[in-house]
């Protein structure tokens, strides 16, 4: 259910209201005494300054959530433009990484000061929307540097990169190389900024298998290729490249080939589309 009012604004409310109720209960308390000293004009001039005095606070408070509002907001489009920036002088026309040592330094600066912007970050709601468009930084940086496999040959960050093979091979250290070398401190930010830190939450924790009923519609709706492969995953794996099968007694995983394993799976499909949650 959607709240009534920001966060923000509940706890003004909620400060707000015992002080006007405090000095309502004090005023009847005087108005209902013997104390002729004190006119029912008199209780409303009060009751009307503590009004304007909850009045004031509450705008001063109100442009004061506002103003930290739009400054997170600025904080967080800021940090994303400028990592969107740094990608851009990496990447070539070509969708390769460049090797000039001037591009990687400037898009170290740049990736740093978005760093400091998002530690200013200062709204819940901001700060996961930060987090989610990291993701999306992350996934395209890592493509980009190939880190997710094998990376680049070493030559490739000297400035010098060589896709010759064979004078790969024949001189790992190029001759000329230098000044144009790319400096470890900018190469440690930009791959530092493109991995996974630390105490990473991932959202996917969260996340569960598709159930039986679910992947059931889609088999009604003839999906029947995500019902077979869940099957698969279930009834087979691969180990050191070997297709293995827990189709047999006692559940042991045993080696299979291709054309069996189509034919055990196929059974499968065939007997009742018995599927349940993977782990």
């Amino acid at each position: 259910m959607k709240p009534l009012l920001p966060s923000y604004l509940e706890d003004l409310v909620l400060i707000t209201i015992p002080i006007v109720w405090l000095y309502g209960v004090i005023g009847l308390i005087l108005l209902w005494s013997n104390s002729d000293q004190i006119a029912v004009a008199d209780y409303i001039q009060v009751f009307i300054l503590v009004t304007l005095t909850a009045t004031v606070i509450v705008a001063l408070y109100t442009q004061r959530e506002n103003n930290r509002h739009l400054a997170s907001k600025e904080y967080l489009e800021r940090s994303v433009e400028l990592a969107e920036k740094a990608f851009i002088i990496l990447c070539k026309e070509d969708g390769k990484p460049t090797d000039n040592r001037v591009a990687w330094v400037s898009a170290a600066r740049l990736l740093q000061r978005s760093l400091s912007l998002s530690a200013l970050i200062s709204l819940d709601a901001h700060q996961s929307i930060y987090e989610a468009e990291r993701d999306f930084q992350r996934h395209k940086f890592i493509k980009l540097l190939s880190l997710d496999q094998s990376g680049h040959i070493f030559t490739f960050y000297t400035g010098k990169n060589i896709h010759d093979y064979l004078n790969y091979m024949k001189s790992e250290i190029p001759s000329g190389c230098g000044h144009e070398m790319i400096p470890t401190k900018i190469l440690s930010t930009v791959c530092r900024f493109a991995s996974f830190p630390d105490g990473y939450e991932d959202p996917l924790e969260i996340t569960e298998n598709l159930t039986q009923e679910e992947l059931e519609k889609f088999f009604i709706s003839g999906n029947k290729g995500l019902g077979k492969y869940f099957l698969f995953r279930k009834y087979f794996t691969v180990i050191d490249d070997q297709l293995k099968t827990n189709l047999s007694d006692g559940g042991e995983y045993r080696d299979v080939d291709a054309s069996e394993a189509n034919m055990l799976l196929n059974a499968k499909m065939n007997e009742d589309f018995d599927i349940k949650i993977l782990n």
